[in-house]
């Protein structure tokens, strides 16, 4: 998220990069919101005014509605399988590998004609939101990709891809979701 905020230079970079910063980021291993709503209430009970919003993945949608929206915390969630999901866009992944070989050019112009045949290969993936939408990008596309490009990079650091973004490249839901955030920070 940070990286899209700088890549738009939104407003919720200040609260990113604030200091001290005033978001306090915690994983919610597992998907279950209850436990975040408990772990909200265990900060109210030190700062009772503290808001608290849940982003998650889109591939719970079974969850019943009294799972999903919880008191005193903001729930809100991915259309697509996960946020990496956002991250599937050729030229994006494309100017990405160019960048992690661009101290080795030898290299980097036979692993980007392979990555544009992989790409001519599975086109369609890319463009099918239904695919995106059930498919976890993080496991089976992203993983996959960067090993066809000789590359290891963890999905810790998948966020370098976005940071490799440009503004028209950012799906406008990652935007709502930015703008949110800073709604409820206000």
């Amino acid at each position: 998220m940070q990286e899209w905020a700088k890549v738009l230079d939104h407003p919720i970079l200040k609260y990113f990069e604030g200091n001290p910063n005033p978001l306090f980021w915690k994983s919610n291993i597992g998907r279950v919101p209850r436990r975040a709503k408990e772990h909200l209430f265990a900060l109210k009970a030190i700062n009772p005014g503290i808001q608290g919003i849940l982003i998650l993945d889109g591939d719970d949608r079974k969850l019943p509605e009294r799972e999903i929206f919880q008191d005193g915390l903001k729930i809100l969630r991915w259309k697509r399988y996960e946020a990496e999901n956002y991250l599937l866009i050729p030229d994006l992944l494309k100017r990405t590998i160019e960048n992690l070989y661009q101290d080795n050019e030898l290299f980097a112009s036979p692993i980007v004609r392979k990555i544009e045949e992989y790409f001519d290969k599975n086109k369609s993936l890319f463009l099918d939101e239904d695919y995106l939408e059930s498919v976890p990008a993080s496991k089976k596309l992203l993983p996959d990709f960067f090993k066809m490009a000789g590359i290891e990079l963890s999905k810790s650091n998948y966020f370098t891809i976005a940071s490799h973004m440009r503004i028209e490249e950012i799906h406008q839901e990652i935007i709502e979701k930015l703008n949110e955030i800073v709604t409820m920070l206000k």
